[in-house]
């Protein structure tokens, strides 16, 4: 997971998703809290809407966004 190689490991982690009829991930969302760093990452997917497949850091001095292709997307959830 891309936020914990940046943030390290997290102090609390909080999830919640659904599932559709037939027990199959539909979306969730998890949350990563870290104490000492004041830091926050959340995390969101979904199976049935078109997510814009990116990465985006927001601290006090600016945002950085960084769009993944979705090719290479696919290909590293389905190596890993």
């Amino acid at each position: 997971m891309l936020a914990c190689m940046i943030l390290g490991k997290p102090d609390v982690v909080v999830a919640t998703g659904h599932l559709t009829n037939e027990l199959v991930d539909k979306s969730a969302v998890v949350t990563l809290s870290y104490k000492e760093k004041a830091q926050m990452a959340t995390i969101i997917m979904s199976s049935m809407a078109k997510l814009p497949g990116e990465l985006r850091l927001i601290g006090t001095q600016g945002t950085l966004q960084v769009h993944i292709a979705e090719k290479l997307l696919c290909e590293q959830l389905a190596w890993n």
